[in-house]
């Protein structure tokens, strides 16, 4: 009797178990980065009584966190290359908006002003009207490069402020990750689940990889 309330027990047990694993995978369904985790159960060892074979249940062997690394390292790399030519094309369109080459006013068409009256002016030297539309126009093309270097000027003040920010993120991710390193290595040292801190690394090295392209690796 004693043996069939053992086999009993271990059956309660695992059961229970695996009801609580399914609650908390239902609570975090909509929990930004986490892994769907499934219970691990194996057959107890059995004994020998009497020259017979005798089960003596089910075992916990522990909780499976279902996450590929092959695809979180392929995620990490698409990320960073999105990000890349995201901010990349951002700065290009600023750079257009500020040579404004699409306008009729750009920077190509204020030159091409000034030399089309200068080449009037070489006809005509004596053309008082033509001198003040080539004095004109050298100013207009005076202007217009003051303005372009204040813009980029301005931009390149506004990229390095990016990217001053960008560098605070990247050192409190690592912060982060390095804490989270020494909690799941505890855990683990003691057979307990790190399963929900390795889903918050995770993240945080998606969130790094925003930043650059990131290598990772796990060793004992």
């Amino acid at each position: 009797m004693a043996d069939l309330l053992g086999i009993g027990k271990s059956g309660l047990f695992a059961s229970k178990k695996a009801l609580e694993i399914t609650g908390h995978n239902l609570s975090n369904v909509n929990t930004e980065g986490y892994s769907r985790q499934k219970i691990m159960q194996s057959t107890a060892i059995p004994v020998s009584t009497g020259g017979f074979i005798q089960g003596t249940g089910v075992k916990v062997d522990g909780i499976n966190r279902i996450s590929d690394e092959f695809i979180e390292k392929r995620l990490h790399s698409a990320v960073s290359s999105n990000k890349f030519f995201d901010a990349r094309s951002e700065h290009l369109d600023q750079v257009e908006g500020i040579f404004n080459e699409i306008d009729s006013e750009g920077l190509n068409q204020i030159l091409n002003k000034f030399f089309n009256s200068f080449r009037e002016l070489a006809n005509q030297p004596e053309n008082e009207t033509i001198r003040s539309v080539v004095r004109d126009n050298a100013g207009l093309v005076v202007k217009d490069f003051r303005r372009i270097r204040e813009s980029l000027d301005k931009q390149a003040e506004n990229i390095d402020g990016k990217i001053g920010t960008s560098v605070s993120e990247i050192n409190q991710i690592l912060t982060h990750v390095a804490d989270l390193n020494g909690k799941i290595a505890n855990i683990e040292a003691q057979q307990g689940e790190s399963g929900d801190l390795r889903d918050q690394r995770d993240l945080a090295l998606k969130n790094l990889s925003e930043h650059f392209k990131i290598h990772t690796y796990t060793d004992e």
